[in-house]
């Protein structure tokens, strides 16, 4: 099946055919011509020749996603964003290519030499990628968008949610359920998301007038291992604890039901937990987690819709988009 039988069955000319399997051209046509066009392809099951048309075109329909290897592959937080990145690279008919952050030498070069045509970055751009920034504000718009680790002057789209907010809002809640008791499981001091969040959590104790001692505060690595490992050390060094564990993403968590599971605690009978993301196994453990759900499927589809919306040239400046969180409240806490 060639371009040829599919422009014959419409009763287009290839041309047109053409223009509407590019995306950068496809609006010079008509809805109900693209519609016939696309309809057609359906019907006859016609396969475009990707590497040929990106050789003609210059683009090869394709979007990155920069990730670290050693921990993104089996991180809940990422597996929930990628379903919504791979929904959206469906809508636009686009393929995906992992990329692995040791290769990111430049933006500029992943677009000369990767084979893509935009760019994902699912977290932490400060941390793996501290170059990023001068590079973009170099340019007016990169088909990129980061998500979360939100920065107002990054010259960058971003889709994310006001984690401070979240962060607060979750520790009202729990405060507001009584409970006075806490340690507190965030990341490294070097990234800027767990110190945001780690701040909103000491700015609720401080305006509900609670005293808490920093020594309490253990980096987990935001992993299930990190959240085992220290939840076996806070019981170490303080067996007769009976509180609330709040950690900063549901991994840590994951793995602080397992510790407590090992030791004979019960949640949430001895011990309360909280997370923060809603992944979706969550709502599966046993008990099923507290958390602040962030809508990371539909950000994972909006960061594909702005990246093809600057290649097509619908937008032609940064775009900033915030999204809302709720808290969801299940039997944990």
């Amino acid at each position: 099946m060639t371009i040829k039988d599919v422009a014959r069955e419409a009763g287009v000319s290839i041309a047109t055919v053409s223009r509407a399997l590019n995306p950068k051209t496809e609006s010079l046509l008509k809805e109900s011509t693209l519609e016939k066009i696309r309809a057609v392809i359906k019907k006859l099951g016609y396969m475009p020749n990707r590497s040929a048309s990106s050789l003609r075109q210059g683009f090869s329909r394709t979007i990155g996603v920069l990730m670290n290897f050693k921990t993104d592959t089996t991180s809940g937080y990422v597996g929930e964003i990628m379903k919504g990145v791979l929904k959206g690279l469906d809508v636009i008919g686009y393929d995906l290519k992992l990329i692995s952050q040791e290769e990111f030498s430049s933006f500029r070069f992943l677009l000369d030499n990767a084979g893509i045509d935009g760019l994902i970055i699912t977290h932490a751009y400060h941390i793996a990628y501290p170059h990023l920034k001068e590079e973009l504000e170099k340019t007016r718009c990169f088909p990129l968008v980061v998500i979360n680790d939100y920065k107002k002057d990054l010259n960058a789209s971003q889709v994310y949610i006001d984690t401070y907010q979240a962060i607060y809002d979750m520790t009202d809640y729990v405060i507001g359920r009584g409970n006075r008791d806490f340690y507190f499981l965030g990341g490294e001091s070097y990234s800027q998301d767990a110190q945001i969040r780690q701040g909103a959590f000491l700015d609720a104790l401080g305006v509900n007038n609670l005293d808490f001692n920093k020594d309490r505060i253990f980096n987990g690595h935001f992993s299930e291992v990190g959240g085992y490992e220290m939840t076996k050390k806070i019981f170490t060094e303080n067996p007769d604890f009976r509180g609330l564990i709040c950690s900063l993403n549901d991994a840590m968590a994951i793995g602080v039901l397992r510790a407590l599971g090992e030791l004979n605690l019960n949640c949430p009978r001895d011990i309360k937990v909280v997370g923060f993301d809603d992944i979706t196994i969550v709502k599966h453990m046993n008990p099923p987690l507290t958390t602040v759900h962030v809508p990371l499927v539909d950000m994972g589809y909006e960061a594909v819709k702005i990246v093809h919306d600057i290649l097509t040239g619908e937008i032609d400046d940064v775009k900033k988009l915030q999204f809302s969180y709720r808290l969801t409240q299940r039997e944990s806490c």
